[in-house]
């Protein structure tokens, strides 16, 4: 914006569209971040809610980016199922008791 040439401002598109364009760089900075998700803590409760917001995001950006499939398969579920309290896993996992 500031050199205001025409070549410039193709330039930055094509940089844009290279780091944010690309479907399985998108892809795999969003199976990254889950990845790499904190635990959250029983009373986590804002964190229950940021780890939800991003889960929202995935299921919308999996509208246009084909590698974020893998998580239908119950491996990745499971994953991120692990980033939750344990008494949330148990509740989704039929109330399994804890030893």
């Amino acid at each position: 914006m500031l050199i205001g040439t025409e070549n410039a401002y193709q330039s930055a598109r094509s940089l844009l569209q290279e780091r944010y364009g690309n479907c399985n760089v998108v892809g795999t900075a969003f199976m990254n971040k889950l990845e790499n998700w904190p635990k959250i803590a029983i009373r986590g409760a804002e964190n229950l809610r940021d780890l939800s917001d991003f889960l929202q995001k995935i299921i919308a950006a999996r509208e246009t980016t084909p590698t974020l499939a893998v998580l239908d398969f119950a491996k990745e579920n499971v994953k991120a199922l692990n980033k939750l309290p344990l008494e949330i896993q148990n509740k989704c996992r039929g109330g399994i008791p804890t030893l």
